[in-house]
């Protein structure tokens, strides 16, 4: 059976068997960072480069209070006393935050691939002085609240009906199992059946946790509180009838709230005593167990390949509101650069057919997909707006029509797919892309219509 709980509940459903028990299993999945990349990664000082995170939920709940962060791109001065200025030797984020809270992110269509979201940032790198070469290998963390509820359904079965049934050679009766997808495994194991022989009958329950995603569980708000990692509050809810034998210690606590501490971050296991207080069985009854784990968990992933800055001599002076930088290659002499990207393709520019958006009614979700046109100094970045007025080609209206988070770039010729684009309503829209290089040159502004989609 599945169960169906409001908000970031993922349900593991656990059984027993004759002996030691069967619990089921979880596959681990959970909120993840599908890739994490940079468009450069060799710099001279006060480059500029973009970096792209690709989230995904990969578990069977909604999660909800989806926080990015961007981290190890703080100060740093490798030769201490060579000139590097504190000042000087930061990077900038001149788009994205270092961090920021996401929209939720939904499950998937049963036998459909997730939907991955992107965050971007646009950073600059630190004024290294001359001929100082420094590597920075940022890294980015994804952290979400979760719930783990594991139900464990137990056969109470009479001595005189195990005694017939063994004698028959019968099959016994056991409980299924079905398993779930989440950061968190939760196994409920008793030896099945419990045979009862009076209302004071004692058998040995064993809860173990089990940390199965590549991450860290944690309480409170603040994934970087390293005195919270690897915690997680456990309770257990036990049916009438039945009762903890110890009421003192961790099997008692976790009847309210358990802190429990995850062994070197990955399990944590209690057994404890559990009795019946008032239970009559003519012949077998089932009772039903749950033990509910609320935490929070986070994932860290670093850049494909670290960033490695080289200093200059010389350092640009950028004007308040200014975007765009002395490309890297004019330095120390050159002709400016003014010719601008090329379009994109509108024979390789494709929009996927409108879904309906789960979360939220009357909304839908489109993706792009185009591949990176040519420039002769190289694209930096592109620029994507979303309308019901037919762009011009020219830009002319380009300033007024809506924006939306771009991707990040990549090489002449592949194939780039947007952020998920939310449309208000059913009805035709136009996507229009165009690219830009670092010098701001902007190429010709490239459209096409969405389709109404088909339910």
């Amino acid at each position: 059976m599945r169960l169906t709980i409001l908000g970031l509940i993922l349900a593991v459903v656990v059984s027993g068997c004759t002996g030691t028990g069967d619990t089921g299993t979880s596959t681990g999945g959970s909120v993840v960072i599908k890739s994490f990349s940079a468009d450069e990664t060799v710099l001279q000082g006060n480059d500029r480069a973009s970096l792209s995170a690709e989230i995904v939920n990969t578990g069977d709940s909604k999660a909800t209070s989806v926080k990015i962060q961007l981290l190890d791109l703080d100060t740093v001065c490798a030769q201490p006393g060579s000139g590097c200025d504190a000042t000087e030797t930061q990077w900038g984020i001149t788009t994205g935050k270092k961090s920021d809270t996401i929209s939720d992110l939904r499950i998937n269509t049963p036998g459909e691939e997730a939907i991955p979201r992107q965050y971007n940032w646009r950073v600059q790198a630190p004024k290294l002085p001359a001929n100082l070469k420094q590597s920075y290998q940022a890294t980015a963390r994804v952290s979400f609240g979760y719930s783990t509820t594991a139900i464990k359904q137990i056969k109470l079965v009479a001595l005189s009906e195990y005694q017939r049934l063994k004698a028959q050679g019968q099959t016994l009766p056991v409980t299924t199992s079905q398993p779930s997808n989440g950061p968190l495994k939760i196994d409920v194991r008793v030896s099945e059946p419990v045979r009862i022989e009076d209302t004071a009958t004692t058998f040995m329950m064993v809860i173990e946790v089990t940390n199965l995603a590549n991450g860290n569980t944690f309480l409170g708000d603040d994934p970087n509180a390293v005195e919270q990692w690897n915690k997680a509050n456990l309770k257990i809810t036990l049916p009438t009838g039945l009762a903890m034998v110890d009421q003192t210690g961790d099997c008692a606590a976790i009847t309210n709230s358990l802190t429990a501490e995850l062994s070197k971050g990955k399990t944590y296991k209690i057994a404890c005593e559990v009795k019946t207080t008032s239970t009559t069985v003519a012949v077998s009854v089932d009772k039903t167990v749950s033990v509910k784990a609320d935490y929070g968990y986070f994932a860290d992933t670093k850049l494909t390949q670290a960033m490695e800055v080289t200093g200059k001599s010389s350092y640009a002076v950028v004007a308040p509101g200014q975007t765009t930088t002395t490309v890297s290659g004019q330095i120390g002499g050159g002709a400016a650069d003014t010719e601008a990207p090329a379009g994109v393709s509108s024979g390789n520019f494709q929009i996927t057919t409108p879904i309906k958006d789960q979360n939220n009614p009357g909304k839908f979700i489109v993706t792009a997909s185009f591949t990176q046109p040519s420039d002769n100094k190289g694209i930096t970045a592109f620029e994507i707006a979303v309308s019901k007025v037919l762009p011009a080609t020219d830009g002319g209206n380009w300033a007024s029509l809506t924006k939306i988070n771009p991707p990040a770039t990549k090489t002449t010729g592949e194939l780039i797919t947007t952020n998920p684009i939310f449309l208000d309503q059913l009805s035709v829209y136009y996507i229009a892309i165009r690219a830009k290089d670092a010098a701001g040159n902007m190429g010709p502004v490239v459209y096409k219509a969405t389709t109404t989609g088909q339910y």
